[in-house]
């Protein structure tokens, strides 16, 4: 039985982990893509 609960809590953690990783990266990107998107802006705006 106590296996089970240690298997359990181990299954919770990695799961945290892939979320919060998942959710890292998509920050990251979306923060990428923004100032990439801003840096085309200006250098339009710049006559670029």
């Amino acid at each position: 039985m106590e296996q089970k609960i240690k298997t359990g809590k181990k299954i919770a953690k990695t799961a945290v982990w892939v979320v919060v990783v998942f959710h890292l990266i998509l920050i990251a990107s979306t923060i990428l893509a923004l100032n990439f998107t801003w840096l085309e802006f200006f250098r339009k705006l710049h006559g670029g």
